[in-house]
């Protein structure tokens, strides 16, 4: 499995990680396109558009905790320890619909900046072994001339999710039922990458 993050970003978050899974025995190759950015987003294979979100997918949510610290090590240590606050199970929908606990990796897959805005933030994986199924982005920021923290879920898995802050709900999607081959929608995924074409 290779993770990936494809696109132009408008901000210091990268706009769109891609996953790519080839499955023993199958042999096939298959990858899971998820949109972050909070801007329209598009891509291209080989020239042709396959694949095209026109509004965010993601929702950022105010995150209370400490001020942000002025230094880059130590805002490095405060998320960790604001993304050691979240949990996330799955029912899957393989194994006769089991709850299963995700299991969040102590480092984060990415750790981002942007110079212009301030913006220092982390994505965070919860998973299965070593699949990534719910993305969990924290970010610091300023609002009004304040630092502060928000959060934002996303979904690497067709089964249904459910994330929780400090033992509380604050995040859910339903099972995906149909989530090959959507050009349009910002969760999708593809078996023979690139094979279809968006219409006009």
């Amino acid at each position: 499995m290779v993770l990936s993050w494809c696109g132009c970003a408008t901000s210091g978050r990268p706009p769109s990680p891609s996953i790519y899974k080839y499955f023993e025995g199958d042999e096939k190759l298959s990858a899971e396109f998820l949109a972050l950015d909070r801007e329209p987003i598009s891509a291209t294979r080989d020239g042709r558009p396959i694949w095209k979100v026109d509004k965010p997918v993601i929702q950022f949510t105010s995150l209370d905790g400490p001020t942000p610290a002025t230094s880059k090590s130590r805002r490095e240590l405060q998320l960790r320890a604001l993304g050691r606050r979240f949990s996330a199970t799955i029912t899957d929908y393989a194994d006769d619909k089991t709850v299963r606990r995700l299991r969040l990796l102590s480092r984060p897959l990415l750790s981002y900046s942007s110079p212009e805005d301030q913006t220092h933030g982390a994505i965070f994986a919860f998973v299965v072994a070593t699949d990534p199924d719910v993305l969990l982005l924290i970010e610091s920021t300023e609002k009004n001339g304040m630092r502060t923290w928000e959060y934002a879920v996303g979904r690497l898995s067709i089964n249904a999710s459910r994330v929780q802050l400090d033992d509380k709900l604050v995040w859910k999607v339903a099972e995906h039922e149909s989530p090959y081959e959507r050009p349009r929608e910002g969760y999708s995924i593809w078996d023979a990458i690139g094979q279809s074409t968006l219409s006009p």
